[in-house]
């Protein structure tokens, strides 16, 4: 669920701040990528929305899209997905290993966030945010091409 994904992350870097792994001047933005990559777990992953699906939804306004979204996971196709989210935090370091149910997705082709043309387009921006926020970012599993 969505509504889940600000809470949790925003909770896990309440416990990796009390733990030593992070301060108060980099939780706020390691807090950020985790809701980019959760969130693109949920859309993309589970629910299966590819980009220029999210861009033709976002067109007809952020209402319609919501509704999308609503829609797409009572689908019995895919109202059953979960994302497994699994924690190791120490004084030392945090890993936070985040797994969809999705088809998964080619992520070496992804458009350049950064390039004029992509920068306002409402999806294309959670994976080049997260690498920013986050120390290390690993894609892996079954991108398809």
């Amino acid at each position: 669920r969505l509504e889940w994904v600000n809470p949790f992350a925003f909770r896990l870097t309440q416990v990796m701040e009390a733990v030593g792994v992070c301060d108060e001047s980099n939780r706020f933005n390691i807090a950020l990528g985790l809701i980019e990559i959760v969130t693109n777990a949920i859309e993309h992953g589970n629910l299966g929305i590819s980009g220029a699906e999210k861009r033709a939804l976002k067109a007809d306004g952020e209402p319609a899209y919501q509704e999308a979204l609503t829609d797409r996971a009572a689908d019995p196709l895919f109202r059953d997905r979960k994302v497994k989210i699994t924690a190791t935090i120490n004084p030392d370091r945090a890993t936070v290993l985040i797994e969809d149910e999705g088809e998964g997705f080619d992520y070496h082709n992804l458009p350049d966030p950064t390039d004029p043309e992509n920068l306002f387009l409402p999806h294309g921006r959670g994976i080049l945010l997260a690498r920013s926020f986050i120390d290390e970012l690993q894609l892996t599993g079954s991108a398809h091409v």
